[in-house]
Parts: structure tokens; sequence; C-alpha cells
């Protein structure tokens, strides 16, 4: 979450540290091949594809960042996250 990561960096705070890779290593594109084909993970990495692809279309402009952070519930906006970041 970069765009958290920034903003923390100027308050030089670093509290947890985040990486997500849009794009897969081809050791994680074979680990994910792997565990398809056991049936107990088959439904788990369906959903986890699906959330990975949202997020993906939703990283390609900071415009659909925001307006994804500014839905979440309960206080959880970008604002409201950086703010608890800071302290």
């Amino acid at each position: 979450m970069c765009f958290l990561a920034d903003d923390l960096q100027k308050f030089g705070q670093w509290r947890a540290e985040y990486t997500y890779h849009l794009d897969r290593s081809a050791a994680a594109r074979r680990l994910i091949d792997e565990l398809s084909a056991d049936f107990r993970y088959r439904d788990a990495l369906r959903q986890k594809e699906a959330e990975h692809e949202r997020m993906t279309a939703i990283s390609r402009s900071d415009d659909t960042i925001k307006r994804y952070l500014d839905a979440a519930p309960g206080g959880m906006g970008y604002a409201a996250m950086a703010k608890r970041m800071r302290r």
C-alpha cells in the first residue's frame, strides 16, 4: 500500500511493512498451480484470484484507489487509516 507508505514516510514512522505484488513471480505461479490441483485449496484460490483481479483494476488509478478506500466502513477510509498510523 505505497500510497499509505508514502504518507507515513513523511513522518518517519514505520510500524509495519506490507508488499503486494501485482505481477506474480514464476515461483508464485508454480505454487498457485500446485495448490489449484488440490481440491482443498481450489475454492479459496478462486476467491483470492477474484480479489486479486479486483485490486489490480482498482490500483490502476489514484481516483479508483481513493474511491475504494473512502467507501470503507467504520472510519477505515484513507484519511482515518493514515491518522491512526501516525500515532
